[in-house]
């Protein structure tokens, strides 16, 4: 198959929504030795997309239904197998993407938006694989490989102005990453306000082709930096109840520390009162046992 032809169908199974098909004409477009356009870069990141979203979708699905029947289905081991089984698929295929990047893409991709688009794409599916991973050790790897081809992107971007759409794509799923795989979200929301404020200052200036997906891109930085910071204030919120609960509790404990040491005073006190009574009680007795000795001696001596 010619590649021009080969790029035709790919086109037209994306069109038609059959994306397993467009993927597979994809794979015919990499392999010859022609470089890869801006255009061919971002049609290839599209279909990968697509392709992947789907099991992406299933697998969501899975859980969801496999959460409702814990515990209380005879069939909860039948859908966790079916979702262990769309896992695997999914893992198998981000593993063939990555290949076709390392071993293809990021080698014919000429121009710094094509190997951005690698970059990102790459980025991109090593995240995919890092949450799809159990063990600490694949999971850390993959983690890694991803911030690492964030990181690459994020240098290649430089050279483009804030609102291309390849920037503001690189900058949202950045920030993503960093949100939810790295656990750092005011560092992630600090990139995606400092990136937004400067992109829609200048998106008017694109021109039409680029002005769509950037427009788009930069609705959903901005509804993740919305979402983010109302979270971001119910964290805030539950951080200073815990902190005043904490400090209540501090306060109860300085009280009661305070009360024991009152009682074990109070206590001390009364022993020792106690203590001298009982004293002056024997010191009384004995003093009056001497006395009537004393007595009975002189009566026997008829002393005076």
């Amino acid at each position: 198959m010619e590649r021009r032809h080969a790029l035709f169908m790919v086109k037209l199974s994306t069109t038609a929504s059959r994306f397993e098909e467009a993927m597979n004409y994809m794979k015919k477009v990499i392999q010859y030795p022609d470089d890869l356009t801006s255009e061919e870069s971002l049609i290839f990141i599209v279909v990968c997309k697509n392709f992947t979203n789907d099991r992406r979708r299933q697998i969501a699905l899975m859980t969801s239904f496999e959460q409702s029947l814990f515990g209380e289905s005879s069939h909860f081991r039948a859908v966790s197998e079916y979702r262990e089984k769309i896992t695997s698929e999914l893992s198998i295929e981000s593993r063939d993407v990555l290949n076709l990047i390392n071993d293809y893409c990021l080698k014919k991709s000429c121009g710094d938006e094509s190997v951005l688009y690698c970059y990102l794409l790459k980025a991109d599916y090593n995240r995919y694989l890092a949450e799809l991973q159990s063990k600490r050790n694949q999971y850390a790897n993959y983690v890694m490989h991803a911030y690492m081809s964030y990181l690459n992107a994020s240098n290649i971007c430089q050279h483009l102005i804030e609102s291309h759409p390849a920037r503001i794509s690189l900058v949202l799923n950045f920030s993503y990453f960093c949100y939810n795989i790295l656990r750092r979200p005011q560092h992630a929301l600090n990139m995606a306000k400092s990136e937004y404020a400067k992109a829609s200052k200048i998106i008017d200036c694109l021109p039409n082709e680029l002005y769509k997906d950037a427009s788009n891109h930069l609705r959903n930085l901005y509804d993740n930096i919305i979402l983010w910071e109302k979270e971001e204030i119910e964290r805030e919120e539950c951080f200073s109840a815990v902190k005043r609960k904490f400090e209540i509790k501090s306060y109860i404990r300085r009280f009661q520390l305070e009360d024991d040491k009152k009682d074990q005073e109070i206590s001390f006190c009364e022993k020792f009162e106690d203590s001298i009574t009982n004293r002056r009680r024997e010191c009384v007795s004995k003093a009056a046992t001497i006395y009537t000795t004393d007595l009975n001696v002189m009566e026997e001596y008829k002393l005076e």
